[in-house]
Parts: structure tokens; C-alpha cells; sequence
């Protein structure tokens, strides 16, 4: 009868050992898979982070090919040496509609005439904000929670005048990026992260 136990005895040592081993070996992949997990998922964050980034600075160049084409065309010039200000906010109007822009104006004589997209934009701010030189940048309205990017340059043959383009970072905005960058993306200005932090 001892051999007997000490058998089943050996056995149930060995199973229990066996089954501790495999306890442990499993508890060791799941904490190795939730660890592998997170880094994934940091991964994706810093990805979308990186896509939105480049993203916007894409949207930030082509607004400043919008704007110096802007700047650069023959009939904005023609109506702005004519001080033709009647014609130049239908010609804003329509340059705004075919280049995608929420807004864009001109800032001539002290005066500024937007396009009538643009009309809501704090464009006196805006294109009144000191700057080096022509490029874009972001600009937060005191009165807005979104950010907009902007770019000024100077128009080409009339001195002094100031023309500016305008893209709003809105919740669509987002989405639009978030499209292309394929994962959620949130545009937050500088107020309402410093807010957060």
C-alpha cells in the first residue's frame, strides 16, 4: 500500500508541478501579450499623431501656393491698382470656392476686403498680426475654440497690400485629416491644452 501512495503521491507532485509551470508560462504570455498590446496601441498614437502632423503641414503648404497664386494673379492686381473694391470681393469669393478655403481677404489702405466665406474670421487680427515674413502659421481666435491655419503674403505688384488664406481646424477639418491619416484625430489649440494640463 505505500508503493501505491508514494506513486499516486509522485504523480499529483508532478501534475502539480506541471500545472504550476504552465500557470505560470500563461500568466507570464498574458501579461507579455497586454504589454505588447499597449505598445501597439502607443504605437498607433504616435502614428496618427505623425500622420496629422504631416498632414496639417501639407494643408499649411498648400495654403501658401493658394495664397501666393492669390497674391500673384493678374485680376486681383488689376482691381486692387483700380481700388475696385466692389469687384474684388466676388473675385475673392470665387477664388475661396475653387481653392477649398474657409476664407480668404486682402488687407489694402488700412481696409480689408474678405471674401464672403471669410467674412467671420477675425481677418483684422489676422492679417494685422506682425510676421517676418510671408509663410503660414496658426493663429487662435480669442472668441473661437478652434484653431486657424493661415498664410500671408504680399501681393506681387501692388505694395503694401497684404493678401491672406485661411483653413478653420475644426471638428470637420478633423475628420477630414483623420480620413486621410486613417485613425481618430482631435485638432486641440494651445489654450485648451494648456488647459488640460
Amino acid at each position: 500500500m505505500r508503493n501505491v501512495r508514494l506513486g499516486v503521491l509522485l504523480v499529483a507532485f508532478n501534475l502539480g508541478i506541471a500545472l504550476f509551470a504552465i500557470v505560470l508560462v500563461g500568466a507570464g504570455g498574458v501579461a507579455l501579450l497586454g504589454r505588447l498590446a499597449e505598445e501597439n496601441a502607443l504605437r498607433q498614437v504616435e502614428l496618427a499623431g505623425a500622420g496629422a502632423s504631416h498632414a496639417i503641414e501639407r494643408d499649411g503648404e498648400r495654403l501658401l501656393a493658394s495664397v501666393r497664386l492669390l497674391g500673384d494673379r493678374p485680376t486681383l492686381n488689376r482691381l486692387l491698382a483700380e481700388r475696385d473694391r466692389a469687384g474684388l470681393g466676388p473675385f475673392l469669393e470665387a477664388f475661396r470656392g475653387t481653392s477649398a478655403l474657409d476664407g480668404c481677404a486682402v488687407l489694402f489702405d488700412g481696409e480689408i476686403t474678405p471674401s464672403s466665406g471669410g467674412e467671420v474670421l477675425p481677418w483684422r487680427e489676422i492679417l494685422g498680426a506682425e510676421r517676418a515674413e510671408s509663410g503660414w502659421f496658426f493663429f487662435e481666435p480669442k472668441d473661437s475654440p478652434h484653431p486657424i491655419l493661415v498664410s500671408r503674403a504680399e501681393a506681387a505688384r501692388i505694395p503694401g497690400a497684404v493678401v491672406g488664406a485661411a483653413v478653420v481646424l475644426d471638428e470637420a477639418h478633423a475628420r477630414w485629416t483623420a480620413e486621410r491619416v486613417g485613425l481618430p484625430v482631435v485638432i486641440a489649440g494651445r489654450r485648451e491644452i494648456e488647459g488640460e494640463a
